[in-house]
């Protein structure tokens, strides 16, 4: 039995009233309450009811909760309209959100509660997952989110995504690239998004550019390194940033004007937030723990992930296939859960070099089967100079979309900045 100070049977009184008294339907979308706050099945019967009214376009009113109620059949068991006018004298608009604050507080603390509880229970039967104990803890802090649309819900969600795309606002992050933009409306928010290809062919760097311009476009983003360190990461920010020659830098001969478009392109970190976890090898537990703290505490619009295969999956001693297909499924639950995108690199098995054309596809991702059934966009990237010192087209990179939930597929050429590690348009000018 849930202890009685995990819930506010008040409060929740307090706000049902308010909404039904005043019918303030804005109240649900400006205090982010759904059914499952409610500790009282009674409470949870009338906000179902309320929030049918107002996906109805009707107004929210007593008697027209109480209708609805009947029709669901849950009149009688919240005790009919005389509890409805109860309600309605129980209000206080200007505490509202006050209100509902406090309605969200005990859900968590009721859910974190629950966590503890069966943890317990775990230890005292010698199978307590410690990682899974802190994940569930941890999402108890993060932005909830309604589950459950009847007709109507899903009709207005309909007209609020094509509002959006009418106003030009990007449903998540833009890619920075506008090619890659045009054909893909950005990174969604929700998706998962994988970039493939074999080692040298500069997909650390595309995935820093895609980080760096969604960082100028002023959103707070989080980067998962599996493979390189926090002063390689800064550098490189850095140097794709302020048009910085790379190898200089390295080298630590940059000349006056080089130190300064350094310092320049170092700057960006100063007026945005990026959150960095360098770990070699963490396991999926640990990145769905860090991704759910940076969301509530810092905002973040977009996680980065390098690489799939070099993150752990919960069983050590699994199949590496299996490993990387719960990977996969997590990293795209991820996604939904927080409402971001997740855009993660993924390496390509070493078969394509016995090839005669080496560009990669779909089958040659290591590991590939829960990838391409989970992700929402795939793009590999090839560039011929890797192979061919003679091509034709040494600064030309090959983007190829093989899937693309929201727009077609096919090839994009874009420019390969190789001292800058940058890549951008062709018309674009540094």
């Amino acid at each position: 039995m849930t202890p009685e100070k995990l819930s506010s049977f008040d409060s929740e009184q307090m706000w049902l009233g308010t909404v039904i008294l005043y019918g303030r339907a804005g109240f649900i979308t400006d205090h982010g309450i759904c059914a499952d706050h409610f500790s009282s099945s009674v409470h949870k019967m009338i906000f179902t009811a309320i929030s049918r009214v107002h996906n109805k376009r009707m107004t929210i009113e007593p008697m027209m909760v109480s209708s609805e109620l009947e029709a669901m059949d849950y009149l009688e068991h919240i005790g009919g309209l005389p509890y409805i006018i109860e309600l309605t004298k129980m209000t206080s608009q200007s505490n509202a959100k006050h209100y509902a604050e406090t309605i969200k507080r005990k859900y968590r603390e009721r859910t974190a509660w629950a966590v503890m509880r069966d943890g317990m229970d775990a230890a005292a039967s010698g199978e307590l997952d410690v990682d899974s104990i802190i994940s569930s803890l941890m999402a108890t802090i993060t932005t909830e989110s309604n589950y459950e649309y009847d007709s109507m819900g899903v009709a207005q969600a309909a007209i609020e995504e094509l509002e959006k795309a009418m106003a030009g606002t990007f449903p998540g992050v833009p890619f920075g690239i506008k090619s890659m933009d045009d054909a893909t409306g950005g990174a969604h928010n929700s998706d998962l998004v994988i970039i493939a290809a074999k080692p040298a062919m500069g997909k650390t760097a595309l995935l820093l550019n895609m980080m760096i311009n969604a960082m100028n476009d002023g959103c707070s983003v989080g980067f998962i390194s599996a493979e390189m360190p926090v002063g390689q990461i800064g550098m490189r920010i850095a140097c794709t940033n302020g048009s910085v020659e790379a190898h200089k830098a390295r080298k630590g001969e940059l000349d006056d004007c080089g130190f300064n478009n350094f310092s320049r392109g170092l700057s960006l970190l100063h007026d945005v937030n990026l959150q960095v976890y360098e770990k070699s090898a963490p396991t999926i537990s640990e990145v769905e723990r860090m991704a759910k703290k940076w969301k509530h505490h810092k905002g973040i619009k977009a996680l980065y992930v390098d690489y799939i295969q070099r993150i752990k999956g919960s069983n050590p001693s699994a199949q590496r296939w299996e490993q990387v297909g719960e990977v996969v499924m997590r990293l795209k639950d991820l996604a939904r859960e927080l409402d971001i995108p997740v855009i993660c690199l993924a390496q390509v098995n070493r078969g394509v070099d016995t090839r005669g054309d080496k560009r990669p596809e779909l089958g040659d991702i290591a590991n590939s089967a829960e990838i391409e059934k989970e992700a929402d966009q795939i793009m590999t990237l090839y560039r011929d100079e890797v192979y061919n010192d003679d091509t034709p087209d040494r600064g030309v990179a090959e983007i190829d979309f093989k899937k693309n939930r929201h727009g077609p597929t096919g090839l994009l050429r874009v420019q390969w900045k190789a001292p800058y590690m940058r890549f951008c348009d062709f018309a674009e000018q540094y």
